[in-house]
């Protein structure tokens, strides 16, 4: 009886595009804001990150902005993207609250972070 080996496991492909999101040399994203400072922002709802992060919540499946007024997710729950496109491609939905999928696209040249 001959066994195969493979040479790498499976991977589903909803996982191979969420591990494909989060590859640090993608060059078309944009480089993030480190997720602690982020969720400080979160948390505190300011408005220096708005428009330009989104944070995905894993345990609703909705994405907000930064400063949006609903209840404050857990840290271990909360992902941070770049795009309304990046977060609808992992599956996540538009918040009701403050629609972020309605918010002006940033301009070219504009999600560059300066760090404080």
């Amino acid at each position: 009886m001959i066994v195969e080996e493979w040479s790498q496991p499976f991977v589903n492909p909803t996982e191979a595009l969420r591990m494909r999101s989060l590859s640090p040399l993608s060059p078309e994203k944009p480089m993030l804001p480190d997720p602690d400072t982020l969720y400080a922002a979160l948390v505190t709802r300011e408005d220096r990150f708005d428009g330009r992060v989104l944070v995905c919540v894993t345990s609703t499946g909705i994405y907000c902005r930064l400063g949006c007024s609903a209840r404050t997710p857990l840290r271990r729950n909360v992902e941070f993207r770049a795009s309304v496109e990046e977060c609808e491609a992992l599956g996540f939905r538009a918040c009701k609250r403050c629609r972020p999928d309605q918010m002006r696209a940033p301009r070219a040249g504009s999600s560059s972070f300066t760090a404080s």
